[in-house]
């Protein structure tokens, strides 16, 4: 729990897959497409043997076509055998619960699975109803297709004395979102939202909360400002800041507060807001806080179109991966500006138009395509992209936001985007009277060799010497441009 699974996943699938006999059953599960016949009958038992591989599940989205092909088979290879008696595979059932939970249920998914999924259902909850026997199997199987929250037989069987690995499967799938149900009511709304992008926004946001995830790595010894900044890796030259003793932190964009955890815990006596526009999002965000015993950190429903009327100034502002979501990105940074105190520090991210040219394909498939952003829509989008022998594919694969339904709605499928090039936030930068520090990427030797060349020069050649070296390496800023800025004192 003390880590981002996201960063150990990688590793840890490479660490199975030189598990000789479980590299061996993935690959017969794989083949098998749904078919029971074609494994051997120890590959169930292999699967569950690996405890790395049953936590993997629980934890993350496994960011991996090799594998997402695998566990779509295995989960009709579930579905479709004659379910035994014994239960004796509710911990791989659950696991793989678990994961199409964690992914938002983004496998493709046949017309012969929905049908077999209502059958089995009605079962159960005739058998529930009727007091009979039923294997422990059927609900994890039942959630590996919908959560469980979604059944009608969820609160009789929450109530009955189940055995562990269902214990958990329920926590995640029904009382986590019911405790995120009740927390919606206790999150003040600062701003109203009007802004017709905005209200489409807030929808996209309450449909699919982003990003879903299950744990981060807390610092254990935060820091203050300057010091967390200008030490290593970061190394930042902030000149003569000094950091505030008990500096006031915005986050502006919250969505389901990984980001704003992590600034709570990283900055020393700090006292953070958080505001999203969407209320699935940040009761999954206040859930979340509890659960890690934060109490410098509060919520609110806001846009921040209208945030200056909450009449309040910050020390420092993080806004990530939202400007470029709203109808005028600028209009919303400057109402952040003029929050900011004199002196303050700046964190923005804002989407690459060099770096994201595979996205913008992908975004035009759709369009010709015609897909919906809906469930369905996406998953047959993905299942054509996966098809495809594209560049756009390619690159999709290397994104761990492909593998999960949210997180592909907000990859290719955003109700609102814009791009930048460096030399377009340099003029943004000019307007709005701040001034550019440096980014805060993790990357290569090679980029970072390239930073530490480019600090060296005069301050305000340095985002020209970016956008050169970007036209050069177009998959720098892929992800996108994480910076800091800082509004002078004067």
């Amino acid at each position: 729990n003390q880590i981002s699974p996201g960063t150990a996943a990688k590793a840890t699938l490479a660490v199975l897959s030189l598990k000789e006999d479980f590299n061996a059953a993935i690959e017969r599960i794989s083949n098998a497409a749904g078919s029971f016949e074609k494994l051997q009958p120890s590959d169930l038992d292999t699967l569950q043997g690996q405890p790395l591989f049953l936590q993997a599940l629980k934890t993350h989205p496994l960011s991996n076509l090799r594998f997402e092909r695998a566990l779509t088979s295995l989960r009709q290879i579930i579905l479709f055998r004659e379910s035994g008696k014994s239960g004796f595979h509710v911990p791989l059932i659950a696991a793989l619960a678990a994961q199409c939970f964690n992914n938002e249920y983004v496998y493709a998914l046949s017309d012969a699975e929905r049908a077999k999924v209502d059958d089995l259902n009605n079962q159960l909850r005739q058998d529930i109803l009727s007091g009979r026997d039923f294997s422990m199997e059927i609900p994890a199987i039942l959630a590996c297709y919908k959560p469980i929250f979604e059944y009608d037989w969820a609160e009789r069987l929450s109530r009955k004395n189940l055995p562990n690995h269902l214990k958990s499967l329920f926590e995640q799938q029904f009382h986590e979102p019911n405790q995120e149900h009740y927390l919606r009511d206790q999150i003040p709304q600062l701003t109203g939202i009007d802004n017709d992008i905005s209200q489409a926004v807030r929808s996209q946001y309450e449909e699919n909360p982003y990003p879903r995830w299950n744990h981060t790595s807390l610092v254990q010894n935060p820091k203050p400002i300057d010091e967390t900044l200008k030490s290593y890796p970061l190394m930042m030259d902030l000149g003569d800041y000094q950091s505030p003793t008990h500096p006031q932190i915005l986050i502006a964009g919250c969505g389901t507060g990984k980001h704003s955890i992590d600034v709570a815990s990283r900055f020393k006596d700090a006292t953070v807001l958080a505001v999203d526009l969407s209320l699935s999002s940040l009761s999954y965000a206040r859930r979340k806080t509890e659960q890690f015993g934060l109490t410098n950190l509060s919520y609110g429903q806001a846009d921040i179109l209208k945030l200056g009327k909450i009449n309040r100034q910050f020390d420092l502002i993080e806004c990530g991966g939202v400007l470029h979501h709203m109808d005028d990105p600028m209009a919303g940074w400057r109402v952040l500006c003029d929050m900011l105190k004199p002196g303050g520090l700046m964190k923005i991210a804002l989407y690459s138009e060099i770096g994201r040219k595979a996205i913008v394909e992908a975004r035009e498939f759709i369009v010709k395509q015609g897909y919906k952003s809906t469930a369905d829509d996406i998953r047959k989008c993905r299942q054509d992209i996966l098809a495809s022998n594209s560049n756009t594919k390619s690159t999709l694969l290397e994104s761990n936001d492909f593998f999960s339904l949210s997180d592909c709605r907000d990859l290719i499928f955003h109700i609102q985007e814009h791009r930048f090039t460096l030399p377009q936030i340099e003029q943004c930068l000019a307007d709005l009277g701040l001034e550019f520090i440096d980014f805060e990427t993790t990357g290569s030797q090679t980029f970072n060799d390239q930073r530490t060349a480019i600090n060296q020069d005069n301050k305000s050649d340095r985002l020209k010497r970016w956008h050169s070296y970007e036209q050069e390496n177009p998959s720098t800023f892929a992800g996108m441009y994480q910076f800091w800025c800082m509004k002078p004192a004067a």
